[in-house]
């Protein structure tokens, strides 16, 4: 099974989101920006769901060391500033979800990008 790496500092979330997507992903969870990266140097990781907004590391640093690492990892940037979506994409983003958005929704996104990156 494939495993989602989720970068977001809202354990309610994170949470909701494993259990939502557990059919589809092995879900793997980090609050900070250091502990996403680390858990990528350290796990097998096919794609990465991604808050800009961290306590410690915005998401475009951690989103240009992605790129630097693993330059073909899908990462999925998820943002509630529809204006960061471009910035997103220019710093690397496979795909950009604006909040709030519907779960069913997400879950196909994330499967199609997860696909087409095979």
């Amino acid at each position: 099974m494939a495993r989602l790496l989720i970068i977001d500092d809202e354990p309610s979330l994170c949470e909701a989101l494993a259990m939502a997507l557990d059919d589809l992903f092995e879900v793997t969870t980090a609050s900070t920006g250091r502990t996403g990266l680390a858990c990528l140097a350290h796990e097998a990781v096919s794609m990465v769901l991604l808050d800009l907004h961290l306590p410690d590391l915005d998401g475009y640093t951690i989103l240009q060391q992605i790129r630097v690492q693993q330059p073909r990892l899908p990462v999925v940037v998820l943002t509630g500033d529809p204006a960061l979506a471009t910035q997103a994409q220019h710093y690397g983003a496979t795909d950009v979800v604006i909040k709030p958005w519907d779960l069913d929704i997400l879950r196909v996104r994330l499967w199609q990008t997860f696909m087409d990156s095979r």
